[in-house]
């Protein structure tokens, strides 16, 4: 029998890519080099990568502000949701009187047993809201101990308010040191 040498060749290559398929799978090698299960992982990683949504960061922004800033002219900025804006009414709410603005109400949301944690000097608000109300005078009180603090020519005031009570605040309290923007209101 006679064997034609070009078709050793072929034969011979042959075999050869086989032996080298059935190495690579015994090896446990894919495409490249690379170990066929580091391979088969990265494509799973990337397949739930794609099919997971992006981490949330909460950012404290409060909803809705750009709206409220246009209808009512008031800037509402951050908050820990505890503090909420309010159509006026009922009772127990947080009133914000202005030069600039139609009253403005807050509600505080929280649990009626909340209490404030940190030090008995300065203790970290169960609700706060922070903002920008120009020329504010007066500011209600609810039933919870509740601070104001308000821009002045030198900086900032806090207005310790008492319960349940309207409060000079801003121009209301030194008629001589100019209008006062609302900045922040927190409820103990």
């Amino acid at each position: 029998m006679q064997i034609r040498r070009g078709t050793l060749i072929r034969t011979g290559g042959a075999a050869l890519g086989v032996l080298a398929v059935l190495l690579a799978i015994t090896l446990g090698t894919g495409t490249a080099g690379k170990p066929a299960d580091a391979e088969e992982g990265s494509l799973v990683r990337q397949a739930a990568a794609s099919e997971n949504p992006p981490h949330l960061v909460e950012d404290f922004s409060y909803p809705g502000a750009e709206r409220i800033l246009a209808e009512r002219g008031v800037k509402l900025i951050k908050g820990n949701g505890q503090l909420l804006l309010v159509d006026c009414g009922p009772a127990g709410l947080i009133e914000v009187l202005s030069n600039d603005v139609s009253k403005i109400c807050f509600d505080y949301i929280g649990p009626d047993d909340a209490t404030s944690v940190g030090s008995s000097k300065d203790p970290d608000p169960v609700a706060w809201l922070t903002m920008e109300i120009p020329s504010v005078f007066l500011i209600k009180a609810s039933d919870r101990s509740s601070r104001a603090r308000l821009t002045t020519p030198e900086g900032t005031k806090t207005y310790y308010l008492e319960s349940g009570k309207w409060n000079s605040v801003g121009e209301g309290a030194d008629p001589d040191g100019g209008p006062q923007a609302l900045l922040r209101i927190s409820v103990y």
